[in-house]
């Protein structure tokens, strides 16, 4: 997936979902393959934030507990299976930071509910999106138990970054409609690179009722009262 600076700027750049800067700092244990590492990386780089760097390998949660601790890491990302394991665990793992990100599945809701009861003041961000968006095109964030009373919604769109829900002919479905998520803006990649029929079955103009080149994510959500999308499945599920 070819990813232009933009996006990354884009990503990083006034961030409305993470609070990055001087004074942060950022796990860094992501593979170089994942596209979670695009934040870890550039959102310490090209903000001031300190880059803690995990040592190779896959840690136990009982092993990251101790990293987080010993480096006083304040913003961790974390794929939704580690946080689960990681809370069940090694749940004092999460005490000094100040935010925790988690995605690339549907985030345990109920795990989320508890590592918030544990450790006020912290916030869980549920980020959503395909790499060919950069890493995150919408998110949510919760830092009051009481509010997650079920499943969590994948949220609004980043900066730079419009969303929009459509029905198999391309047109806008209502609030509370069924429809499958399309993405524009910023963050969207160039395109497969060496693979022109990919991409061009994936990114492009797919709406007469939206004028912008688009992405495809195949994710069937709707939105609901609040104007938050709500992740339901994958259209070939």
């Amino acid at each position: 997936v070819a990813i232009p600076h933009r996006a990354v700027v884009r990503l990083v750049h006034d961030a409305d979902f993470v609070r990055l800067g001087a004074g942060e700092r950022i796990l860094r244990l992501s593979p170089l393959a994942f596209d979670a590492s695009t934040l870890e990386l550039w959102g310490a780089l090209l903000t001031g934030a300190t880059l803690e760097v995990h040592p190779a390998g896959l840690p136990t949660p009982s092993e990251l507990g101790d990293f987080l601790l010993e480096r006083e890491v304040t913003v961790a990302w974390l794929t939704a299976g580690l946080f689960r394991l990681v809370e069940e665990f090694a749940p004092d793992s999460f005490a000094g930071l100040r935010q925790l990100l988690s995605g690339g599945d549907v985030v345990p809701h109920d795990h989320a509910a508890r590592v918030l009861r544990r450790h006020p003041g912290l916030v869980v961000t549920n980020g959503y999106g395909p790499t060919e968006n950069t890493t995150f095109t919408t998110t949510y964030s919760v830092s009051d138990p009481e509010e997650v009373d079920g499943p969590l919604p994948i949220g609004t769109p980043l900066p730079g970054t419009r969303v929009y829900v459509l029905d198999e002919r391309g047109r806008r479905v209502p609030p509370g409609a069924v429809g499958e998520l399309y993405a524009a803006g910023e963050g969207l990649a160039l395109g497969y690179l060496d693979d022109e029929a990919e991409t061009a079955r994936a990114f492009g103009h797919f709406s007469p009722e939206v004028g912008e080149r688009l992405y495809h994510t195949g994710d069937v959500v709707r939105i609901d009262t609040r104007g938050r999308l709500r992740f339901l499945g994958r259209r070939d599920d």
